[in-house]
């Protein structure tokens, strides 16, 4: 089966991958934020941008060492209120290395 599910990576085989996500936030926020998780728990990976209005797109990378079995997921926050849709589009990658 697919070791991605639309919303969380599931590790084939023990190694180190490098993931990649690059998102496009609706509105105009002045700070976006970009998290990957272990296991839906531990924080392993962080980017943020802050300080211009307007700022929607984000990219960030994390290189981890997994085993069979574990989880990556990736989440993203931003400051543009509750009344955005959040999420306008987004773009993974996650290569074994």
């Amino acid at each position: 089966g697919a070791a991605w599910n639309g919303s969380m990576f599931t590790v084939p085989e023990d190694g180190t991958y490098d993931f990649g996500a690059t998102l496009a936030v609706n509105g105009s926020p002045n700070a976006t934020s970009v998290y990957f998780f272990k296991n839906g728990a531990t924080q392993v990976g962080f980017s943020e941008i802050s300080g211009t209005t307007g700022q929607n797109t984000i990219a960030a990378r994390a290189v981890i060492n997994l085993v069979a079995g574990d989880t990556v997921s990736v989440r993203m926050r931003h400051d543009a209120g509750s009344a955005q849709s959040g999420l306008a589009s987004a773009l993974y990658s996650v290569i074994s290395i």
